[in-house]
């Protein structure tokens, strides 16, 4: 079978992607700012938009390899029976007997790789054989199949008994069934030259490879001949081609094989392309020199290393961290200038790579030469912070996100792709232009603005950094000011136009439903929920309209005790239930973020961290954070707004009141598995104050909170009658 991607005798590529990018810059310390952004590979290539090799075409079908081959052979077979004038159930028979044939040769081929390499799991390897037997292997698979129906184009049967001398381990015979193709009148072979072609070059590949990259030289002229390449051989033979070069290390000559292969659309070459560019790091002075003399390929490479390297920690120049990638960086950029090709074009990258690798004055030089380049100004901020120079690095980086906005413009047809584009982490969905967005937020913050931080934070995507901001630095006040002006509602065509279905998505569509609903909340948390209604998300606005109503009938003092206490309940009931969508903070306590279901770190770690030294927090950050908590700051600290507001259900109805007791004992069991020492006064007061009904009197007896059973009626389990309450075990799961 014909093998279409010519990478898989080479070593598999793991390519290097550096640190992670954290999804927090705030929590990361001064890393956030100063380690080197991460590029890919693959998008450093397509930026590269190589012309593809003249009249060289990928197959038109899908699939695996062997999947790719055979697809390709039927739609052959059917257009070669279609010219010679055969009906449909004609060529219908004639194509399913050809299948039967190749049917017969794919089973074989995997039943003699079975027997030339049995796995543990074939039965004669291992049992004991019986008197009288032996435990010899079986012996080896004979060929069988159907012979090629009558009908079949010549050119067709003659490669299929090649195909089964090939799948047969006779390579010889192979060799005599393609060259007798070969040998055929042009005229009566228009769809099997190339593949006979390609195959004598496979069959040569290993033995003699000058044959072989003769073969496959050929194959590619055929195609551009017109001869028929359904299943993209010629594409191939440029990797397989690329592979002898390689092992005669004509580096240069792979590369450049490598390169039309990939921009004729096999982009698996990119695996090829990677294990090349390696060689090419480690090879001598001389040749690696000679290399960089070409303009592509010292892009290539520079990319290929780019996208490689693993940065040791940027915030430290401790000797001895270099490692080995970052050698290989210097070197390239050593061999770089002594091209003397410091042409403007790749300046830019250059200066990413000298950042990367740690050469910091080398950086500073490539960034001078890079012109205006936004990207070679983004070094140059994280050069000023290293310097300490806070302002100046942020009043650079504002510069640099003037130049890339988070939706990039739409690219005249036929430009490439800017540099920042290929720019981003392997492990989030952070791009370069959110990580230099997100960058400028964490500066912002350090030098106290905090309202700017959080904007730049908030559309960079950096939300977990951003809902810090707006819960725990800004005032109620200063957040809903910010929100008005930058977030308003949207109505009409906008709102339609902006509407997504999932507004957790790293992207601006989502932010402005985010942020107000966060504002939502807090507002409610400070009680102003009546300012809040308005920032609440469509499918919340009922919960919190009920809510509202109820705390107002609830302290209307005009209003009978026994309403006022109902309406005091329904509000602590709607607490509960829909606490963490109307009242829960988005971070810590309760971690909306993650629906509850998960605590992440406490981003207010960072007003007491020591290790960092530029993005430190201010004084003023310090107290704000300190300040903006939830009350209590507990974990599910709605469900203690909710016992609060059925307490003060219980102050309004009488003592040893079967309504009395049910609402202490509900609210006192939202609260008594994670945390009984609160849940106790309501206990206490149960028992105290209702007594003589059923539920106070098994409360009494329980000394505790008794279960209920299936017609709620108290279950007292207690047989003896202790002084101290018993210690509940804790409950993992939100109820």
């Amino acid at each position: 079978m014909a093998i279409l991607v010519a990478t898989l005798l080479l070593p598999a590529i793991v390519i290097a992607c550096g640190l992670y990018f954290p999804s927090s810059l705030l929590l990361s310390g001064d890393d956030a700012v100063l380690q080197a952004p991460m590029v890919h590979f693959t998008k450093e290539l397509e930026r590269l938009q190589l012309e593809p090799p003249p009249r060289l075409s990928p197959s038109l079908k899908t699939g695996t390899d062997r999947e790719v081959t055979l697809d390709s052979e039927i739609l052959d077979l059917r257009r070669a029976l279609a010219a010679r004038g055969l009906d449909t159930n004609e060529v219908a028979g004639v194509v399913l007997a050809f299948s039967r044939s190749r049917a017969d040769i794919e089973d074989h081929r995997r039943a003699l790789g079975d027997w030339e390499t049995p796995s543990e799991e074939i039965p004669w390897l291992h049992r004991t054989p019986k008197v009288g037997e032996t435990n010899d292997p079986p012996a080896r698979p004979e060929l069988s199949f159907s012979e090629p129906p009558s009908g079949l184009p010549r050119e067709f049967a003659i490669y299929l008994r090649g195909a089964a001398d090939w799948h047969d381990r006779r390579t010889n015979e192979a060799r005599k069934a393609w060259s007798e193709l070969l040998a055929l009148p042009v005229g009566e072979r228009p769809y099997k030259t190339t593949w006979a072609t390609f195959m004598l070059g496979r069959s040569w590949h290993d033995s003699d490879p000058v044959k072989a990259t003769k073969y496959y030289e050929q194959t590619r002229q055929l195609a551009r001949a017109s001869f028929s390449d359904s299943a993209g051989l010629a594409i191939a033979a440029l990797g397989w081609q690329g592979q002898l070069s390689l092992r005669t290390n004509d580096l240069a000559g792979a590369l450049r094989l490598y390169l039309d292969q990939y921009a004729a659309g096999a982009h698996p070459a990119e695996h090829s392309l990677a294990f090349t560019v390696a060689r090419i790091t480690k090879a001598p002075d001389e040749q690696r020199l000679a290399i960089a003399q070409n303009p592509l390929f010292r892009r290539v490479v520079t990319g290929w290393i780019l996208s490689s390297y693993s940065p040791h920690s940027t915030s430290s120049d401790e000797p001895g961290e270099v490692d080995s990638a970052a050698a290989a960086a210097r070197a390239w950029l050593d061999t770089i200038e002594a091209t003397g090709a410091a042409e403007v074009p790749l300046a830019e990258q250059l200066a990413v790579l000298a950042y990367q690798s740690g050469d910091y004055p080398a950086a500073q030089r490539w960034v001078e030469l890079s012109g205006d380049s936004a990207v070679a100004t983004w070094i140059h901020a994280k050069l000023l912070l290293r310097d300490g120079k806070l302002a100046a690095s942020t009043a650079e980086l504002a510069r640099v996100v003037e130049h890339f906005p988070i939706d990039p413009p739409t690219r005249v047809h036929g430009e490439p792709p800017a540099f920042i584009d290929s720019f981003g982490s392997f492990y989030t969905d952070f791009s370069g232009r959110a990580e230099a967005l997100g960058e400028l937020g964490a500066l912002r913050i350090a030098r106290g603005e905090f309202a700017q931080s959080l904007d730049a934070l908030l559309r960079a995507g950096y939300w977990q950094d951003a809902s810090y901001v707006a819960e725990r630095v800004l005032t109620a006040s200063e957040l809903k000011t910010y929100v008005d002006a930058h977030w308003p509602a949207l109505t009409g065509r906008s709102a339609v136009a902006e509407a997504v279905p999932d507004p957790n998505e790293h992207t601006l569509c989502g932010q402005r439903e985010r942020i107000r609903y966060l504002l939502a909340r807090r507002l409610n948390r400070e009680r102003r929920g009546p300012e809040a209604v308005h920032y609440f998300p469509a499918r919340w606005k009922p919960a919190q309209t009920r809510f509202l109503a109820s705390l107002k009938r609830g302290a209307d003092k005009e209003s009978a005790a026994p309403d006022r206490a109902r309406a005091w309940f329904e509000a602590a009931w709607i607490a509960r239930t829909n606490g963490l969508e109307i009242l829960g903070t988005e971070a810590g306590p309760d971690w909306a973020i993650w629906d509850a279901d998960y605590e992440g770190p406490d981003l207010t770690l960072r007003t007491n961290s020591a290790t960092a030294k530029i993005l430190k927090a201010t004084p003023s950050e310090i107290r704000r954070a300190a300040a903006h908590h939830a009350q209590p700051e507990e974990r599910f600290h709605y469900r203690y707004a909710a016992a609060r507001l059925a307490w003060e259900a219980a102050q309004l109805l009488p003592n040893n009141d079967p309504e009395t007791a049910s609402v202490l004992w509900t609210a006192g069991r939202w609260l008594q598995y994670r945390d009984p020492e609160t849940a106790d006064i309501f206990y206490k007061s149960l028992v105290r104050r209702c007594s003589k009904t059923e539920l106070g009197s098994a409360a009494d007896r329980q000394r505790w909170f008794p279960e209920l059973d299936e017609n709620g009626h108290p279950v007292v389990t207690r047989k003896a009658t202790p002084t101290i309450a018993p210690d509940p075990q804790p409950a993992d799961k939100e109820e």
